[in-house]
């Protein structure tokens, strides 16, 4: 590194101390009395000091700025006055908006229309709409019932619209290339009924019915090249091609995770098979296997340890059957490897791993809510396979590590923000949805 840049780096952290000095000045040392001297340092915390305050400052910035920003919003009474203006009274009936930032699609956002008891009581209605700067965009209708005769079944409708006109493609495999991006477009319509039973109050068993409407074509982004361009046959099967699937699924999942918004104790497993079965030329025709468990482990002082594995197989049944490239399984993007782009790598099976580590910022108990924001520093590791039990390794294992924070009511899931560095790339993502 050139000195021009250490000067640089050097001048903007003592800027950088400078204003949190202003700005902060509980982090400035108090008058101590004549009563009171303070404790003398040892060597080694003397020696760790500098590492331990370039590690706590950035949370304290955070945690400073962040909820004077929450608690200014209560005394200005801006989110009461939306709930007066945008919900009714018993809030079963509102409107509220959606945001989302990612480095595939950029800036989206959307409104969020629900109705709770809509035909009968315990009935929710949920009417969905979003919006990118790369021209995506989704509409979703949901019916759902969550809890009937005694809570112990529940039921859920939804249909699903979505339009991708330039939709990252790398190529198959584990060493697809950066600069071999290229785009595709897809849209997709999915209608689905899910119903299950709570067998107990941790065990739930569910199945689906469900139709997928697929079609894709080439790619309308004008900064890369369609798919075709590049791509051989072999590598993008049932490309150009207008796909329709019945997909009956069954799941099993056991969940015993507390608190429901921010768990830090027990964890979820969850097993999935789903069957794809084309209903015009059936050229193609798939059974996925997905298998997630999550455990979180409490530390001390509501800290936390959560990790997560996630297996995904899709097999085609028979000889002469393919699986659709778009319909693989997918590594990158605010969900898996946070550190890639969304779809960086593909192909038909996948292993994917998370450790985080959890940790408390702030918590503000408003008049609506008590709102809490919390730290995460976090580890992605996965990897794609054509076949995982003939080609399993841990060797090509991709890594994305970072952090991020979470803001969270005490039950309910807000948002969240991640930083996430790879190999690749530098990720800032933005989601109002959690990871696990």
């Amino acid at each position: 590194m050139n000195k021009k840049r250490w000067t640089l780096i050097l001048f903007g952290n003592f800027l950088l101390i400078l204003l949190i000095q202003l700005s902060m000045p509980c982090l400035a040392q108090t008058h101590i009395g004549p009563e009171r001297t303070p404790p003398k340092r040892s060597a080694y915390k003397t020696a760790l000091w500098p590492v331990r305050f370039t590690l706590k400052l950035p949370i304290k910035v955070l945690s400073y700025t962040s909820k004077g920003v929450i608690i200014g919003l209560d005394e200005s009474r801006i989110i009461t006055t939306y709930q007066e203006i945008f919900f009714n009274e018993a809030e079963t009936i509102g409107l509220y908006p959606m945001l989302a930032l990612s480095p595939s699609s950029g800036l989206g956002g959307g409104f969020v229309f629900f109705h709770d008891d809509f035909f009968s009581p315990g009935m929710d209605l949920e009417v969905k709409t979003n919006l990118t700067a790369t021209s995506q965009h989704e509409a979703e209708f949901s019916l759902k019932k969550p809890e009937w005769m005694n809570d112990r079944f529940y039921t859920y409708l939804l249909v699903k619209y979505a339009y991708d006109p330039d939709r990252d493609f790398y190529g198959i495999g584990f060493d697809s290339k950066k600069d071999a991006r290229t785009n595709f477009l897809l849209r997709t319509v999915n209608t689905e009924v899910d119903f299950g039973a709570n067998l107990t109050p941790t065990v739930h068993v569910g199945g689906k019915l469900g139709y997928l409407w697929a079609d894709n074509g080439s790619g309308k982004s004008e900064n890369y090249l369609s798919i075709e361009d590049t791509f051989e046959k072999s590598q993008r099967p049932a490309f150009g091609e207008t796909l329709s699937f019945f997909v009956p699924q069954l799941s099993l999942a056991h969940d015993n995770a507390v608190p429901a918004g921010r768990p830090h104790s027990g964890g979820r497993e969850e097993f999935t098979v789903a069957l794809y079965h084309q209903l015009t030329d059936k050229k193609f025709r798939l059974i996925h296997y997905e298998l997630q468990l999550s455990r979180y482990l409490h530390l001390f002082l509501e800290r936390s340890l959560a990790a997560r594995v996630r297996v995904e197989m899709n097999s085609s049944m028979g000889g002469g059957y393919e699986v659709p490239f778009f319909l693989r399984s997918q590594l990158g993007g605010g969900e898996t490897l946070r550190g890639y782009n969304t779809g960086r790598f593909s192909d038909k099976d996948l292993v994917l791993a998370t450790l985080e580590y959890r940790f408390p910022v702030w918590r503000h108990p408003s008049p609506i809510e008590t709102y809490q924001m919390d730290g995460r520093i976090f580890m992605d590791a996965g990897r794609v396979f054509s076949d995982i039990f003939d080609e399993f390794t841990l060797r090509h294992t991709k890594l994305s590590g970072g952090f991020g924070l979470r803001f969270s009511s005490k039950e309910d899931f807000v948002f969240r923000l991640d930083v996430a560095k790879s190999s690749e790339q530098l990720s800032v993502m933005f989601k109002q949805k959690a990871v696990f």
